[in-house]
């Protein structure tokens, strides 16, 4: 019996193992591009409304701080509560008494008597032409906006 040898069309096979290929490909691309859209979607619908809501949680709690009376803890270990405009009265009183007492951990310095070192024997060059200040240095504060008007 004879054999007959087989002919394989090898440009047929891979001409269909090609087209399988990009077949398999497009469905794949087709599949991932609808997964997205759908995940995509999910996610804005979940998170749109939850951020929503935790924006409104954040701002009511920050609204809630915002006009919430000053507070601090006490010597005995009490909570003390006082509006923030009586809180700024009492902070400007204790600095018009001691201007010392804005920064913390310095000490005012000592008073200097007559005839004591570093007393001023003389009133400064302005007091003696006559441009004395109300508090009778003789120096004018310096003007923080840098616009001096004389």
């Amino acid at each position: 019996m004879a054999t007959e040898k087989d002919n394989v069309n090898a440009g047929l096979i891979a001409t269909i193992v090609i087209a399988g290929a990009l077949v398999v490909w497009a469905i794949v691309m087709v599949v991932t591009a609808y997964t997205r859209a759908e995940v995509r979607e999910q996610t804005l619908s979940l998170t749109g409304s939850a951020n929503v809501a935790l924006k409104a949680r954040y701002v009511a709690a920050e609204h809630a701080d915002m006009h919430a009376p000053t507070e601090w803890w006490d010597e005995e270990g009490k909570v003390v509560k006082i509006p923030t405009t009586h809180a700024e009265t009492l902070v400007v009183r204790d600095i018009a008494a001691d201007p010392y007492a804005a920064t913390p951990g310095s000490a005012a310095p000592p008073p200097v008597e007559e005839g004591e070192e570093g007393a001023l024997d003389e009133a400064p060059a302005d007091a003696a032409a006559g441009t004395t200040t109300p508090d009778g240095t003789g120096v004018e504060p310096k003007d923080p906006s840098g616009t001096e008007e004389h």
